[in-house]
């Protein structure tokens, strides 16, 4: 049985994600934007409460245009006293290395990211940003 072009093009930017980082990446699910009573903990965004790791939700997607995903990434927040950051340099790294991949694989012109956020949490913090990039059939 073979995946279908939506579930492979996810699963193929997990692949992709995590070979150019060298980090775990987890499926994750959007939620209801719909719903403005809707409540997601801490641990719900976690898949590993310890580790340094990635996330990717699917959002649209388009034979034509491709998919929209939901990117973030977690990293061990730094603490002095009682000030928490984010590890900027680890993030910095990590991003990178996504930009490399990406680019690689589509091209700099072919893809695009908006709307970044970062959260700063203990354990981990978050960085998310949506990715817009073409469907990978087009780009074997």
């Amino acid at each position: 049985m073979s995946m279908s072009p939506v579930v492979r093009d996810a699963w193929m930017l997990r692949k992709l994600l995590e070979k150019a980082t060298g980090i775990k990446v987890y499926k994750a699910e959007l939620g209801s934007f719909s719903s403005f009573n809707l409540y997601r903990g801490i641990v719900q965004e976690y898949k590993d409460e310890t580790n340094t790791h990635i996330t990717v939700a699917q959002g649209s997607w388009s034979i034509t245009e491709g998919g929209e995903y939901k990117v973030s990434l977690y990293t061990p927040t730094i603490t002095i006293g009682y000030k928490r950051m984010i590890n900027a340099q680890l993030v910095r790294n990590i991003a990178n290395n996504i930009v490399d991949a990406l680019n690689s694989k589509f091209g700099k012109d072919c893809w695009n990211t908006c709307n970044e956020e970062h959260r700063c949490w203990l354990p981990l913090s978050r960085v998310s940003f949506y990715l817009q990039i073409p469907n990978f059939e087009q780009y074997n």
